[in-house]
């Protein structure tokens, strides 16, 4: 998974694009902060972080052995 995410850093063209995560939602956080926008995200993450997710946070993100799927930019 840290060697994918190396690679993507590498090739990546996108001259703005500072952030590479690398775990299991990897690929899920910046749909999640696209589709909830800074204020929802921080609304969200925190609650996610105590144990609380709320279904839309489970939708958006995947689980533990869910299949992680790259979506485009």
């Amino acid at each position: 998974m840290i060697a994918d995410v190396i690679y993507r850093a590498t090739v990546d063209t996108d001259p703005v694009l500072v952030r590479y995560y690398a775990a299991p939602d990897s690929t899920a956080i910046p749909r999640a902060k696209q589709i909830l926008r800074q204020d929802g995200y921080r609304r969200e993450f925190p609650e996610f972080v105590h144990g609380r997710p709320s279904q839309l946070w489970k939708t958006l993100t995947p689980g533990p052995g869910d299949k992680v799927v790259d979506w485009d930019r």
